[in-house]
């Protein structure tokens, strides 16, 4: 299945390559996959973030459906 995927810059950079990026935002992502899965498939599972799963605050176990939009962000920021 197909979902949004948006990483805040400061993590994108921490996205290893993969062939699940449909081009943009888009990616494929198995049926069934929870926000902790992408999490795990994108190499994020340890670091603070903030999950933002169709405009509303996510959590991990979140299974995503199809055309989901789920946005990461750091949760740590400095000043």
């Amino acid at each position: 299945m197909m979902i949004e995927l948006q990483v805040a810059s400061v993590l994108r950079q921490k996205v290893p390559p993969s062939d699940k990026n449909l081009g943009g935002d888009k990616w494929e992502v198995p049926e069934e996959t929870s926000v902790a899965g992408v999490l795990e498939m994108l190499n994020l599972t340890n670091i603070p973030a903030i999950l933002v799963l169709n405009g509303r605050q996510g959590n991990k176990d979140a299974i995503l459906k199809e055309n989901d939009v789920l946005k990461i962000f750091s949760a740590v920021s400095g000043g």
